[in-house]
This record gives structure tokens, sequence and C-alpha cells, in this order.
């Protein structure tokens, strides 16, 4: 090569080379541009959920994967998690999700889940306008920021105690099987609300479903005449291990959750009936009308008669 150089000579060799260079500086090739993938969430339109004359949706979904679809929405969303357990994907961060989990989610939310196919993720979701939202908050709550006025970057969520959980299957069922109009949208959020806000519970959510169960149908006189024995009928369990779990999970002994649940029995029908006290003690599995009074007054600080007297005084 470098005879072939010299033959033709070393100088016109190279300044073809600064030609080609000079060429390349001024006309560069065109670089080929690789734009980055934008993932853009998808809004959802609650028209595109209703039917004619309906006013909200619920449905409930399995989540399986993790190939949920990232959105928003022109509505407010309420879901609560009914088995499995997995992630929420809200806002750029990533939440944990489990058995009892409510989430209230505003429009401007972007989310998506993912779960493991083995644990799928069981939720119950309704969706409804920022018209009810709006109506809901200016009469109700004003100056909440709880709820879907939550001014966090997460949105609203809270773990719902075993009993709430047995109150909102009771209540979702209802709802299911009533026309979807503004009152059972309304009348549903509205009690969702109180039973959020009660902070009555003691329970732990570890709370066994067996257990909640029989906590919140103990409130007949057919179970009150049996005394611990019918808590425990409910219950399904053997009275030793009941016991345990009552007072693990309630604070309690299984005699003290009875007396409870009697005297908030008759509590309700001194207010709301024209039966005797007699007779509303034999319900509550109480022959002993002395007894009835002074477990009465221990709860209530007041005797039932003047309790009764007390309700109907403003008639």
């Amino acid at each position: 090569m470098s005879v072939k150089l010299c033959e033709k000579g070393i100088i016109p060799v190279l300044l073809n080379f600064f030609l080609i260079c000079r060429t390349c500086k001024l006309n560069p090739p065109p670089v080929k541009k690789v734009e980055s993938k934008v993932f853009k969430a998808k809004q959802l339109k609650l028209a595109d959920f209703l039917l004619q004359d309906e006013v909200f949706h619920i449905a409930r979904i399995t989540h399986e994967t993790s190939n949920s679809l990232v959105h928003t929405h022109d509505f407010y969303e309420l879901f609560w998690i009914e088995a499995g357990h997995g992630f929420h994907h809200i806002n750029s961060e990533k939440v944990a999700l489990k058995s009892g989990d409510l989430v209230m989610i505003r429009p401007t939310d972007v989310h998506k889940f993912s779960c493991r196919l083995k644990n799928p993720l069981v939720m119950v979701n309704v969706a409804f306008s920022k018209k009810t939202v709006a109506f809901i908050r200016r009469r109700y709550f004003s100056d909440s920021k709880l709820f879907f006025w939550c001014s966090e970057k997460l949105p609203y969520q809270v773990s719902l105690s075993s009993l709430k959980r047995v109150w909102l299957k009771d209540a979702v069922e209802t709802v299911i099987q009533s026309p979807k109009v503004q009152l059972t949208l309304e009348g549903f959020l509205l009690q969702l609300f109180g039973q959020v806000l009660q902070s009555q519970d003691v329970e732990t959510p570890a709370c066994p479903d067996w257990l909640a169960y029989a906590a919140s149908q103990y409130n007949q006189p057919k179970y009150f005449a049996m005394g611990v024995e019918g808590f425990v009928e409910l219950a399904g369990r053997c009275s030793e291990h009941v016991n345990r779990q009552v007072r693990l999970h309630f604070d309690m002994t299984t005699s003290q959750m009875v007396n409870r649940a009697r005297m908030a029995y008759a509590q309700k029908q001194l207010a709301m009936s024209n039966q005797t006290i007699m007779d509303i003690s034999l319900d509550c599995g109480i022959e002993n009308l002395g007894h009835f009074y002074k477990l009465f007054k221990r709860h209530f600080a007041m005797t039932p008669k003047a309790y009764r007297q007390n309700m109907r005084g403003i008639a």
C-alpha cells in the first residue's frame, strides 16, 4: 500500500481525505431518532358503564395478573378487597392491598392493580358521578378532609374491622338487588361513611370471620335465652376456643359480650317499642328484673324506666 501511495503521491491522497472529512462535517448523515415510549393513562367514563336510568355502577371484579389498565376517571369510585392480596399502583406509589381494605378514589387519581396469579385480588367496585359527591359534601361534610375530600397524594384508605366487613357484605347484597337510583346510592354511601366513622369496635382486623359473624348475629331473644351457649352455637366452635378468641379480639369475657348485646337490644326496645320493661327483660334472657335493672344501669348510668322516659320526653 505504501508503494501505491508513493506512486500516486501523498499530497493528493491527503487532500482527498481532507475533502471527505469536510463534507461529512458540513452534511452529517441523518441520525435515526428513537422516541421514548410514554404510557398515557386512559380516562374511563361513567356513561360507558351505565344502562338507561342508572346513576351508579357496581360490580365484583377479580384481578389475576399485573396487566390491569392504567387509568383515571370522569367519576368517583370506591372499592374494597374481599379476598386475596396484591398492590395498588396509585399516583406513582405502590401500596399493599389485603382483604378488608377500603379505598376511595378521586377522578384525578391515576392507578392500576397487580397481584400474583396464585392469589388474585377479588374486589367490589362502586362508581358514581361527581355531582353525587358534591351534593353529599355540601350537605354533610363541608369541612371534611376525609373520604373523597382527602387532599393528600394518596387517596383515603382504611382497613375495615371484621364486624364492618360483615355489615358491608350484607349492605352490598341489598344494593345489588335494588334499583340503581340516587336514593339507593346515597343511602348506601351515608351508611358506609357512618360505619367508617364509628369508633366503637375494639376488635383487631385479624378477628376470624366466624367470630365476627357470631358477634353480628347475637342480637335476638332466641339466642339471649341460651346465654353464652347461644353465642357459642352461632360461632360453631367449642366453648373454650370461643372464650379465648373473644378475650383476644374483644378484650372481654364471652359473658360480658353477651350482656353487652343484651343491653343494646334492651336500649332499642325501650326507645322504639311499647313492651313492658318486664317483657323486655325476659326477651333479653333475664328472668330476674332486679338483675336486669342492675345490668342496664351499669351500661347506661340510668335505670330502664328513666331511659324510656328520657327518650320519650321530646314528645
